[in-house]
């Protein structure tokens, strides 16, 4: 009776906790709600989408900054090498990180 009042409690926590982010990446979504507007990592819903636009925009910016370009190549590299092993596209958690290392470099920036 003990057992089954445990196993019980338990299945309701479970239950009641929010989903977790393998349950969101089986969704499709990465977890981000395209209506909430900060589901995208900080960044507009342009910019999460538009990653290489938003890396040649903030490579001619950088002009002799070398920290800020290293990062940008950086940051090119790591793209390239994701959408190398998905067919040409990026996920979105990988779009994500790219968002929030393209807000670091805008912070250099100024």
């Amino acid at each position: 009776m003990r057992r089954a009042a445990i196993a019980l409690i338990l299945l309701g926590l479970a239950a009641a906790a929010p989903p977790s982010f393998a349950q969101a990446a089986a969704a499709g979504n990465g977890g981000a709600d395209p209506k909430a507007p900060d589901a995208f990592a900080g960044a507009s819903r342009q910019d999460f989408y538009n990653v290489d636009e938003r890396l040649n925009a903030m490579k001619d910016r950088a002009g002799n900054n070398r920290r800020a370009a290293s990062e940008l190549r950086s940051i090119r590299s790591f793209a390239d090498q994701r959408k190398a092993r998905h067919g040409g596209e990026l996920r979105d958690w990988e779009r994500e990180v790219i968002a929030q290392r393209l807000n670091r470099v805008e912070q250099m920036l100024g």
